[in-house]
């Protein structure tokens, strides 16, 4: 939750001002767990698709729900929608080295190890069906 702190006020907020016919590529999305009524986690992408159709997308989940498929879930979710639009060919996430269980989270959903940054690994989906028309 800290760094969604930091992103409230100097990210998702600018941005969903200067941007509001393209708000929803710019925003946080939260991570509900049904039964309990209870934010456990947020997701994210990092703005429109640049001129190749990459994205970037972000997510965090709370400690007590690690481990339980809520992310793998969320992030299969979102991944529909961020393909739904015709302009996103690839979808990149970075994790840093020591986070196996993201970097896991992102395999199960189809990603692919493409090598080193700064933050850590980066991690990309392409996207192999033909584009659904919104």
């Amino acid at each position: 939750m800290a760094e969604f702190d930091v992103a409230l006020p100097q990210y998702i907020i600018p941005n969903v001002i200067a941007h509001p016919d393209h708000w929803f590529w710019y925003t946080h999305w939260l991570i509900v767990h049904r039964e309990l009524n209870l934010t456990i986690g947020g997701i994210g992408v990092a703005g429109t698709p640049d001129a190749t159709g990459q994205t970037m997308i972000g997510y965090f989940m709370d400690q007590k729900f690690e481990g339980q498929q809520f992310t793998t879930e969320a992030v299969a979710c979102f991944l529909d929608w961020i393909f739904q639009h015709p302009d996103v060919k690839t979808v990149v996430a970075d994790t840093p080295t020591q986070h196996i269980s993201s970097q896991r989270v992102l395999q199960k959903n189809g990603f692919q190890l493409v090598g080193a940054v700064e933050e850590g690994v980066r991690w990309e989906r392409r996207h192999s069906a033909p584009p659904v028309q919104v």
